[in-house]
């Protein structure tokens, strides 16, 4: 109880992250990650990073020198972002998720915030199941934007990340023009794989152009060779059946 107090004393004071992000920065598994996105992410691109959740990705595009745009609708999350970039010009929070509409949704809350979600069948049939140790006990109203509204007042992305447990359909369907390269979660579970699906096929429609390929868990390392047509991918039966979660990765290919 008492360290708890401390820690959210020093987050709201802005000194919580002072001395983390210079421990985060040495650690290897974020220095293998920024090594990465640097073969993605040029240093003056605009990143959305919708799902930024305390802002572990935020931070390592922000360190590449993009300019940021963070959306999170949970308010302990946001304090964390707050204090976290309160001095970092180049992350502008917006206190919101995004979806198909613009609206207002109920997201089912955890007392592990990064399992959060607005998908309920993602709560019923993944997360509760998985995630056993977790409590669902409450709900919050949040609002609801649009990648294309969020276009329109921030800019085009050169690079959309989505992590949104389970809705990141709703969040891609919010998007009517091709976009570089975007990285959406997926979850290989039957009950649970329809919305990766309706994600590869919805961008596929938007241009022939894209080509995709995909990481599993956090080493964000890509499992092709070449990237492959949507189509391609969801034939193969060792993304379909991977044994962990991952990020599909939508490329534009000109």
């Amino acid at each position: 109880m008492i360290r708890e107090f401390i820690r959210n004393s020093l987050i709201e004071l802005g000194l919580y992250y002072s001395y983390l992000d210079q421990k985060f920065y040495r650690l290897d598994n974020n220095q293998a990650q920024r090594e990465f996105y640097k073969n993605i992410i040029r240093a003056d691109a605009l990143v959305f990073d919708i799902g930024a959740n305390r802002g572990q990705r935020s931070k390592i595009f922000s360190d590449i020198g993009a300019k940021v745009v963070a959306f999170e609708p949970q308010s302990y999350c946001i304090s964390h972002l707050k204090s976290r970039f309160r001095r970092n010009e180049k992350v502008k929070i917006r206190e919101i998720a995004l979806g198909s509409s613009k609206r207002i949704e109920t997201m089912y809350t955890s007392d592990f915030d990064t399992i959060s979600t607005l998908s309920k069948n993602h709560r019923d049939q993944f997360a509760k199941k998985v995630f056993k140790e977790a409590k669902w006990d409450k709900t919050i109203k949040v609002p609801i934007s649009t990648l294309d509204h969020e276009i329109s007042i921030h800019g085009k992305p050169d690079f959309v990340k989505i992590d949104v447990e389970g809705y990141e359909y709703e969040v891609i369907k919010g998007l009517s023009e091709p976009i570089k390269c975007i990285s959406f979660e997926f979850t290989p579970m039957e009950r649970v794989f329809e919305p990766t699906i309706n994600s590869i096929q919805y961008l596929t429609r938007l241009s022939s152009k894209y080509r995709f390929n995909y990481s599993l868990g956090e080493d964000l390392e890509f499992e092709l060779d070449s990237n492959i047509s949507g189509e391609e991918l969801l034939r193969m039966k060792s993304f379909r059946n991977a044994s962990n979660f991952g990020d599909v990765y939508a490329i534009l290919e000109e």
